[in-house]
């Protein structure tokens, strides 16, 4: 679709007000600006809305939302005066006096456009557009939403992702790159121009030309010039394809940084099924792979580069990610992170790590189990799906355990040591990788599961420093500090009992600010103190701390577009 409906022009000016540079925002972004229906835009990670605010400012783009008393208000202005209008954030259903706008019912009426809303006629300026966008993941529309609207789904792929990532880490490791690649766009689009208009002054010619087209001098003429730049066009396209391929051959050398990127920000997403507290943005995630690039040593050989990037990565974005986790959570994290890596590179099957996660399932092993006081039911299953599932590993297995005595003994004295994950397996077994002995531990001693998931992160995490990775390092706040800024506050959650203020203020005085941090406990009537404080803030650039925000959760809404501020939340872990 990009290279049949798409403008190069218009696609680099899109991506210059925010759509991302991957190929389905690109193919998306067609499709909303030319589809004959009103595009609904499924948007979790709210990067399309992004991009239509930015987009649209210059038309003065209204926005609102579906559940605003106003809705039909703002809609009747932006009809009459051919203002773009983005509804935002709507359900599964769609509000049925949006019906008519949806249909495009329109009608004519004494030489005036006219459509219904409400209860009465409005004029329709045919410069207005409507955007319906959701940040609903997966939503579920009947087939009357579907035909209404064009259902367009921005959520990132992996793919995707990956894109976006090469072209910011292009963007700042070779500028030069993504300039040269700017100007080509730009001079194949006016090349392209100068050819639509040669035709168009050709055809045009013909047309108005009258008796024998040989004696038409300004037609022979015309035809002449259009040959001597047509040849000249010709030879600068086939010029600008070579060094297309030479532009992307740089930024495939940079695919390992923006695939390790990728790995990363999904491994982060899927920890809301381990807590629904567990909710990271693409635009925070991004912003940290930015200043990975940024801190990262630099180096002017590519490989060395990308190792250096790749392991800076890793390490940064754990440790401010387990910032926010639980401390029962940051090994199941560390475990994530190690298993896609290894996964991406194929040293992982699919069906082996799911093994690990679910166990034999409703799987039974048909086999009588030799000795029930040593393994358990669940364990014993498990060796037989083992068997079946990955033969070239653990096959004959559960036949050697209930044949040979002996062997079963070895095995009984190995699962009965205090270490059985730092113990090497009985016999020809203790070939196992890291990852297969974990699945023996799991049949055998599964309480030792957490130790044998240590030892396997420590093993094969890629880094210099992979004991971080099993003892997150604690959380300081001289760092937390450094990564924020009057955009983005620093917001604990805290068990009971816990209470960091007297860290903050030590912080504050370590930075000759303990005269310039200023705390309200928020309640009842404590917002308007809030903003007064904040307001000051601002304007003096001093601290404000907020304590208790639990209690005033709409009123934080308003109080996260202020100044930097710090806010302390009571949480019990069991909440």
């Amino acid at each position: 679709m990009e290279f049949t409906l798409g403008d190069p022009m218009q696609i680099r000016q899109w991506q210059i007000d925010g759509l991302p540079k991957d190929q389905v925002s690109t193919n998306n972004a067609i499709m909303v600006t030319r589809g004959k229906r009103w595009p609904l835009m499924i948007d979790p990670q709210e990067q399309a809305k992004k991009w239509i605010k930015t987009m649209e400012a210059s038309n003065k783009l209204g926005v609102t939302r579906i559940n605003n008393i106003n809705l039909l208000r703002v809609l009747e202005q932006c009809i009459r005066m051919g203002r773009p209008l983005l509804i935002e954030d709507i359900g599964e259903t769609l509000d049925p006096a949006l019906e008519s706008t949806l249909q495009k019912a329109t009608f004519k009426q004494g030489g005036r456009v006219l459509i219904r809303i409400g209860d009465g006629d409005v004029d329709y300026d045919p410069n207005f557009k409507l955007y319906v966008s959701t940040k609903m993941p997966n939503p579920h529309y009947l087939p009357e939403v579907c035909i209404k609207v064009t259902i367009i789904n921005f959520t990132v792929t992996e793919q995707g992702l990956q894109d976006q990532l090469l072209g910011d880490v292009v963007v700042q490791e070779r500028p030069d790159v993504e300039q040269k690649m700017n100007s080509l766009v730009i001079s194949i689009a006016a090349d392209q121009k100068t050819m639509r208009d040669l035709e168009s002054r050709i055809l045009k010619a013909l047309s108005e030309s009258t008796g024998n087209v040989l004696d038409d001098v300004d037609l022979i003429q015309t035809l002449d010039d259009s040959k001597a730049v047509s040849s000249k066009i010709v030879v600068r396209l086939a010029e600008s394809e070579v060094t297309q391929k030479e532009i992307q051959e740089v930024r495939v050398g940079y695919t390992a940084a923006a695939v390790r990127g990728s790995i990363f920000y999904f491994v982060i997403a899927d920890l809301a099924n381990i807590d629904p507290m567990y909710q990271y943005s693409l635009a925070y995630f991004k912003r940290l792979f930015n200043v990975c690039i940024e801190k990262s040593e630099k180096s002017k050989d590519l490989n060395t580069r990308l190792n250096n990037l790749n392991a800076f990565v890793t390490e940064f974005v754990y440790i401010n990610v387990c910032r926010g986790l639980f401390e029962k959570h940051k090994l199941t994290f560390s475990l994530l992170l190690t298993v896609q890596i290894m996964k991406q590179r194929g040293d992982i099957e699919q069906k082996a790590w799911m093994l690990l996660l679910r166990g034999s399932g409703i799987r039974s092993n048909p086999l009588p189990n030799p000795d029930p006081s040593f393994i358990v039911k669940n364990g014993w299953n498990l060796l037989h799906v083992l068997s079946e599932d990955l033969p070239e590993a653990f096959g004959g297995l559960t036949e050697e355990l209930i044949g040979n005595a002996a062997e079963l003994a070895r095995w009984k004295t190995w699962a009965n040591n205090a270490e059985p994950e730092n113990t090497p397996l009985p016999g020809a077994w203790n070939q196992l990788n890291a990852f297969q002995k974990m699945l023996i531990i799991k049949c055998f001693r599964e309480e030792k599961g957490a130790l044998a998931v240590a030892k396997f992160v420590l093993e094969n995490m890629p880094g210099e420093n992979p004991e971080i990775f099993v003892q997150a390092p604690p959380v300081r706040l001289e760092d937390v500090y450094t990564d924020t800024d009057a955009r983005t506050p620093a917001v604990f959650i805290l068990s009971t009992g816990a209470d960091p203020v007297g860290l903050l203020f030590a912080l504050a005085r370590s930075m000759n600010y303990a005269d310039r941090i200023h705390g309200i406990s928020l309640g009842q009537g404590q917002g308007p103190k809030a903003l007064k404080l904040m307001d000051q803030g601002q304007k003096s650039g001093d601290w404000v701390l907020l304590q208790n925000c639990h209690l005033a959760k709409s009123w934080m809404v308003r109080g996260r577009r202020r100044r930097r501020w710090f806010g302390t939340m009571v949480w019990d872990d069991g909440c």
